[in-house]
């Protein structure tokens, strides 16, 4: 059976069925996902090892073979996925954590890393699996945090995450529509974090054939231009003074996310943050206070 299920595998690789389009690398993947149902260390993956295969295993191997033919990211087809360091459970109600991710929560763990001596209230917007969340509540060990998603189903698999880091007691899910306003809470918030939608409604359909066929659309779609998350959340948004706002934004987001906070009249200290590759990748700014700039909101 393992001498079918390789030859199956040189011959995707061979006719091209399996093509390299970007976030999707066919070896690297099919080499993951067997390793994976296989219990395969990645040593003696390459090197051949001899092992017996059942014919379970044998029939989820093929299908999975059959699943990247299609483009199935990797994450979806073991449902998981590294991000900070730790392991995440993920499916087809959440986005894929990725690297750019990691950005925005490593900027927030140096804000705050003097801050180990008091209770910080961190808010997460738009969850989806709760990497976001989970990550800063494991590295800042004085954190708690509200997470808030519009999907039933992405809450779910949130709410495995933190019960799999041990950290169901200090993370609370609460499903919510932050287009309908923030809810409602005892206490003002030291941080809010999202990676809302910011993709343009009109770009949504040509995106890659791994992210659009998969990954749930209701976390890709920002609007007509991509803004209209963040100006709800500059606009409305419950923080403490001095309390932090900070965002993923898209690669060419990072001038008119900061325009909002500028127009709003309500944050100081605007900074981008940029990725690995150059790219703005993070808005964040520090909460003055004042009134709601209502006018922000109606604008498009």
């Amino acid at each position: 059976m393992i001498s079918e299920l390789f030859s199956e595998l040189e011959h995707l690789k061979e006719n091209g069925t399996i093509k390299d389009e970007e976030n999707f690398s066919p070896s690297f993947d099919i080499s993951i996902v067997l390793r994976d149902i296989f219990k395969l260390s990645k040593t003696d993956y390459l090197i051949g090892k001899d092992f017996t295969v059942s014919e379970n295993d044998y029939s989820k191997a093929l299908q999975a073979l059959n699943d990247l033919k299609a483009l199935k990211p990797v994450q979806y087809i073991t449902g998981k996925c590294e991000f900070m360091s730790l392991e995440f459970i993920v499916n087809e109600n959440t986005l894929i954590p990725r690297p750019d991710t990691e950005i925005l929560v490593e900027y927030i763990l140096n804000h705050f890393k003097q801050n180990s001596n008091r209770e910080l209230r961190i808010l997460d917007i738009g969850t989806g699996s709760g990497c976001i969340a989970v990550s800063l509540v494991h590295y800042l060990k004085n954190a708690r945090a509200v997470c808030i998603d519009i999907s039933e189903e992405a809450l779910s698999v949130a709410e495995e995450n933190a019960k799999a880091h041990k950290l169901s007691d200090k993370i609370t899910f609460l499903r919510h529509n932050i287009l309908s306003g923030f809810p409602e809470s005892d206490f003002e918030f030291d941080c809010i974090v999202s990676n809302p939608p910011y993709i343009e409604t009109s770009v949504v359909s040509t995106l890659e054939e791994n992210v659009k066929g998969y990954e749930p659309i209701s976390a890709l779609d920002g609007g007509k231009d991509g803004l209209i998350f963040y100006r709800e959340i500059i606009n409305s948004c419950k923080l403490k003074k001095g309390g932090l706002l900070a965002f993923e934004i898209g690669y060419n987001q990072g001038g008119t996310v900061s325009e909002l906070f500028n127009k709003s009249g309500r944050f100081k200290d605007i900074e981008i943050t940029k990725d690995l590759s150059g790219n703005d990748r993070v808005v964040s700014a520090v909460f003055t206070g004042g009134i709601t700039n209502n006018n922000l909101r109606n604008t498009e």
